[in-house]
């Protein structure tokens, strides 16, 4: 699928894997304009801009092609990463970016996403988060008033949380997706991507994460095959179709209620890999018709493993703010109910979340779950 695609790859493009050169020419155009836009714009009270750099699909020459039949253009979005002498604002910067993001959106080809990086002194010494190594990995300088080299705080590989992690995130975007009738351009993105998070959350566990989604398509495919898992090939399979997806985007009303329809068949596929990661880091069997028995003991409350799963979302190892024990606990509890539409027995959630008064509906717990989870999404990534 995704080396039938890869045959038509271009070698000179600098953005993408199958763009020709004038496209080239036209991402060129408009990355020149951003940073001409950011440089003039930036006041120097807010923080004195060190260096500018193209992050995501683009940043590792991976960007989308859409593709009709008289023209082909970019697809998605600029993720531009800027980088600061000490001192710089954070949260002033933030507003001004959500600003400039409006007033760069009629001038150039895609959306443009600003975000900032840290200081030159941080970014040498970058916490182990899939945002930040991917763009430490895989980026291109757009401008630099200095050589500005990335770097990790740790030399460790990736902790097992952020394979879990990105199970919370996604799972957050899965249940509201289930439950939508009609799929629009949108869904089909996050649908997509949810996929893509199931591969790369077992390509972290197994220390097999790569920067590149084509190098991951192939450590995917090699790592299914040896673990000989009943669900390895339905996941190879549909990794493959979201890696061309995200290189060579499709819009069409027929794919959008395909998925629609295959909806049911990505949530057992997600509960699969939920159950896969609880039984790589607790050593315990775990079945995909019994939830209620996996994580309540009657006489104890909840399953020792459990508890020790979860422990490992300690403050700082999924993000530099303070993540709530308590928040991960409940999201990770409450998912596969869930997404399996139904709500959990009371003797559980008295154990997780004693707040949450008797007889809560399904309604009502999703609208728990969407404000606990919006309220540390960022956090997860």
């Amino acid at each position: 699928m995704v080396e039938t695609l890869l045959k038509h790859a271009s070698s000179s493009s600098r953005f993408t894997v199958l763009g020709s050169r004038l496209l080239d020419e036209q991402i060129k155009r408009d990355l020149k304009f951003i940073v001409h836009f950011l440089r003039d714009h930036h006041d120097p009270k807010l923080g004195e801009l060190a260096g500018i750099w193209l992050g995501g699909s683009y940043g590792r020459q991976e960007g989308a092609v859409y593709r009709t039949a008289e023209t082909e253009k970019p697809f998605f979005d600029y993720d531009l990463f800027l980088i600061y002498q000490p001192g710089y604002q954070p949260r002033s910067l933030y507003r001004k970016y959500r600003i400039w993001e409006k007033q760069l959106k009629d001038k150039v080809s895609l959306p443009v996403d600003l975000r900032a990086a840290g200081s030159v002194a941080e970014i040498q010494r970058l916490p182990k988060r899939l945002i930040w190594y991917d763009l430490a990995q895989s980026h291109q300088s757009l401008w630099e008033k200095q050589p500005i080299r990335a770097g990790f705080a740790s030399d460790a590989p990736f902790a097992p949380e952020q394979a879990l992690a990105l199970l919370l995130y996604w799972g957050g975007i899965l249940i509201p997706l289930a439950r939508a009738e009609v799929l629009n351009s949108n869904a089909v993105y996050q649908w997509y991507r949810v996929v893509q998070s199931l591969g790369d959350a077992c390509l972290i566990a197994e220390q097999k994460y790569h920067s590149s989604c084509q190098e991951r398509v192939r450590q995917l495919s090699q790592w299914q095959r040896a673990a000989g898992l009943k669900w390895g090939r339905e996941l190879d399979y549909l990794y493959q179709e979201a890696t061309q997806y995200f290189l060579q985007p499709s819009d069409s009303d027929a794919e959008k209620k395909q998925l629609r329809q295959r909806t049911s068949q990505l949530i057992k596929l997600f509960l699969n890999v939920y159950l896969y990661l609880f039984e790589r880091f607790t050593q315990v069997p775990a079945d995909l018709g019994d939830f209620e028995r996996l994580f309540l003991n009657p006489q104890r409350g909840l399953n020792l493993p459990l508890q020790r799963l979860l422990k490992r979302f300690r403050p700082t190892a999924i993000a530099r703010r303070l993540l709530p024990d308590a928040d991960a606990y409940r999201l990770y509890y409450l998912l596969p109910f869930l997404l399996q539409g139904g709500v959990p027995p009371q003797l559980m959630l008295d154990q997780i979340c004693p707040e949450i008064q008797q007889e809560f509906s399904l309604e009502q717990l999703e609208l728990y779950f969407q404000a606990l989870w919006a309220s540390i999404q960022d956090q997860l990534l």
